[in-house]
């Protein structure tokens, strides 16, 4: 969790300020949704995590939050010139916060970089 959590720093970085307007209707190959439907399961894996006492929920999500942004950055050709490189830009920093979330709910530090 904490290396791609770095490691979506180090992208957007690399990517400088990126405020630009995009459609996220061009997230469409596979790596893209799969990382979008794990965001999506946030919300809810923190209700349940909270309202049932299972704390375990956290460390599972955020290692399958890390495995689908790993691929999808493997896959991705996320700072390229492409047209959708605004709507990538956009998903790897909502894995970034969502990454820092986790981390410090669990205690543990959310490295910018290693």
């Amino acid at each position: 969790m904490q290396y791609a959590h770095a490691r979506a720093c180090s992208i957007q970085r690399k990517a400088g300020v990126s405020e630009g307007a995009y459609d996220p209707a061009t997230l469409t190959n596979e790596y893209e949704l799969r990382l979008v439907r794990v965001l999506a399961r946030y919300p809810s894996v923190i209700r349940e995590a909270g309202e049932k006492a299972r704390i375990q929920l956290l460390p599972a999500f955020g290692h399958e939050l890390a495995a689908a942004f790993n691929q999808f950055y493997t896959y991705v050709p996320v700072l390229k010139g492409e047209e959708n490189r605004e709507a990538r830009l956009a998903l790897v920093n909502a894995t970034r916060i969502v990454l820092a979330n986790v981390l410090n709910t669990l205690g543990l530090s959310a490295p910018e970089e290693m």
